[in-house]
């Protein structure tokens, strides 16, 4: 009788959704996150398993800030668009258990721990003619590597011996990123006139919560 050879890997993708849950990031960078999970785990034994998390999550905003145009005596009030953009790439060791092995439906539980290359990006568009300021001056980005864990729970449902699916939520917290941004300031044409732009600085809290559905393969 041939022995059954255990399969030690399993490789995971899948499209991960979620909310940011600070107001800092959520009224700045954009609510929901769009994005893919890709993990790598080895199987120590029928219960644990320790692994590599990847991936990337991304989310946009799109805001109408004031831009006063000021002529001499006359001012009117006139608008621009900025778009924000937020991104966030784990890298995480993962520790896993699972509750059920052997089992069709196994529900597991586990943490990721590492760092997370996030950042937030501003461009300007749409300025009005007469403005004193270009897209360039108004555009701004910020990245940096962040602390970050992931405390996560799912459940593997196996469809055959190498091919499954899987559902899992993950809570993912970062380090806050500190972020400057130049606005328009107002701005004079046709003489002398103030900085046409002033910075904004924030600390942008980049924890989320969320979940993602996808495919595992073993091998």
């Amino acid at each position: 009788m041939a022995l059954v050879k255990a399969l030690l890997f399993s490789l995971a993708i899948g499209p991960f959704f979620g909310f940011p849950l600070a107001d800092s990031y959520r009224d700045f960078a954009g609510n929901p996150i769009y994005g893919f999970d890709l993990s790598l785990r080895y199987q120590v034994n029928e219960r644990f398993s320790m692994g590599l998390l990847t991936g990337a999550a991304f989310s946009s905003r799109e805001d109408e800030l004031g831009l006063p145009i000021i002529d001499g005596a006359e001012i009117s009030n006139e608008s621009y668009t900025q778009v924000v953009t937020g991104y966030q790439v784990p890298f995480q060791v993962t520790g896993t258990f699972y509750t059920l092995p052997g089992e069709r439906f196994n529900p597991y539980l586990g943490v990721g721990l590492g760092g997370s290359y996030a950042g937030v990006a501003a461009k300007a568009r749409d300025l009005p003619g007469n403005a004193d300021v270009s897209e360039g001056d108004l555009t701004d980005s910020e990245s940096d590597f962040l602390f970050a864990f992931s405390p996560y729970l799912g459940c593997d449902v196996e469809i055959s011996r190498h091919v499954g699916v899987y559902l899992e939520a993950r809570y993912n917290y970062l380090s806050s990123l500190k972020f400057e941004r130049d606005v328009a300031n107002p701005v004079r044409v046709g003489g002398a006139r103030e900085a046409p732009t002033v910075t904004e600085k924030r600390d942008i809290e980049m924890f989320n919560v969320g979940g993602s559905l996808g495919v595992r393969f073993r091998f």
